[in-house]
């Protein structure tokens, strides 16, 4: 009896709707360094493709990072074959998701997100389910592709972005470095809205 009289004075409280907690990346570049951190619960392949050059391949654990000084090709002068593609896929193997810069002559790095082998695989992207992220020094184009996003300002999803206008490029002072990151989280929690790539 005095259970119940204590239930019938207590005031119901409207339960507060949940809400969506939305993971911030804290991703920053190095001056120097090229970067790949991994966000991901989970471990990914990696190889690293510089011109004349083996691919250096390797694992790269969730949570962690892989870091090299910013490759400058001394064995070919123009920005087009200077360039270093991060290729990320599955352990084990399958489509790649790739990190792309070139350290050109002129003394910018030129940085990009391609998902041009994966994004019509059934497996899809790896890391892109969890968000995509580029970033140079201060002042540079961050790009930043959405969990599961298919925007064209964003990343590359055709080659050459099938040659139109304002590719999804950065260039910025080499000295500020470059990084990439894997399952970087969502900008929409922060009102950041972007238009989604059509499908055909």
């Amino acid at each position: 009896m005095q259970y119940a009289y204590l239930l019938s004075i207590v005031p119901a409280l409207p339960l507060a709707a949940p809400t969506l907690q939305l993971r911030a990346s804290t991703l920053e570049a190095i001056p120097g360094q090229a970067i790949l951190k991994n966000s991901c619960p989970y471990d990914v392949s990696i190889s690293v493709i510089r011109p004349m050059g083996d691919p250096t391949p390797g694992i790269l654990q969730g949570g962690a990072t892989y870091s090299e000084p910013l490759y400058h090709s001394t064995a070919c002068p123009s920005p087009g074959c200077g360039g270093v593609s991060i290729k990320a896929s599955a352990v084990g193997g399958g489509p790649v998701t790739q990190f792309e810069y070139t350290a050109a002559p002129d003394g910018n790095v030129y940085y990009d997100l391609s998902l041009i082998d994966c994004v019509d695989a059934p497996e899809g992207c790896v890391g892109h389910e969890q968000g995509l992220k580029a970033v140079a020094g201060p002042q540079c184009r961050v790009f930043h592709l959405d969990p599961g996003s298919g925007d064209e300002q964003q990343a590359y999803f055709v080659a050459e972005n099938g040659y139109k206008p304002n590719a999804p490029v950065g260039g910025c002072p080499a000295g500020g470095g470059v990084a990439f990151e894997l399952c970087a989280g969502s900008q929409k929690g922060r009102g950041v809205g972007r238009p989604e790539r059509s499908v055909p």
